[in-house]
């Protein structure tokens, strides 16, 4: 005997907690929706992505698509999730330059302009 309403509910309870991969949570998402055999289940699985998403920009972007694919809202999703990895690792490599090595590197470049002008 299917639960349907206990899968729906784990269906449309079920959050992306932060730090799992989106790819996890979509296959999760589809896992889920099969168990209740919905007539549109790729329909739903991007509903419940687009509903569940807590990034903005990202909310936005996946709006302002005219009635989107499930694959286009995954395409989507993955890309942001990859750059905002990329994102996190140029800013810490950003934060381990000291700005003295940056002055340092900027220093003879300035005398060797002067050193131009002057002769």
């Amino acid at each position: 005997m299917k639960r349907t309403v206990i899968s729906r509910y784990q269906f449309w309870t079920c959050v992306k907690e932060e730090g799992r991969p989106f790819e996890d949570f979509c296959t999760h998402l589809q896992y889920l929706a099969r168990q209740w055999d919905f007539a549109e289940m790729d329909n739903m699985v991007r509903d419940k992505i687009v509903f569940s998403i807590k990034e903005k920009p990202l909310k936005e972007r996946l709006l302002r698509e005219d009635n989107p694919t499930l694959q286009k809202v995954k395409d989507l999703c993955l890309a942001f999730e990859i750059t905002q990895i990329e994102i996190k690792k140029m800013n810490k490599a950003g934060r381990t330059t000291s700005g003295n090595d940056q002055s340092r590197s900027v220093a003879p470049l300035q005398q060797v302009k002067k050193e131009e002008i002057c002769t």
